[in-house]
């Protein structure tokens, strides 16, 4: 069973809520996050070479749009 028929928004920045969402995208969900023009927790957590590594990692197979942009 795959999640290829379902689109998820990701709404908020708790690690929890991208953590979901990315074992969703991970069984095949189209996930968009909505990120804040300040940034989510996620990415505003510590840095190495200038990316955030928990970031990165909960922002695998998924989309990105930021209230700044849109």
């Amino acid at each position: 069973m795959t999640f290829e028929h379902l689109r998820v928004l990701e709404l908020g920045d708790d690690p929890a809520l991208s953590f979901c969402c990315l074992q969703m995208a991970r069984w095949g969900a189209q996930v968009v996050v909505g990120e804040s023009f300040v940034g989510d927790l996620p990415s505003r957590s510590p840095r190495k070479n200038g990316v955030s590594l928990m970031w990165r990692y909960l922002t695998l197979n998924k989309s990105l749009v930021s209230d700044g942009l849109v």
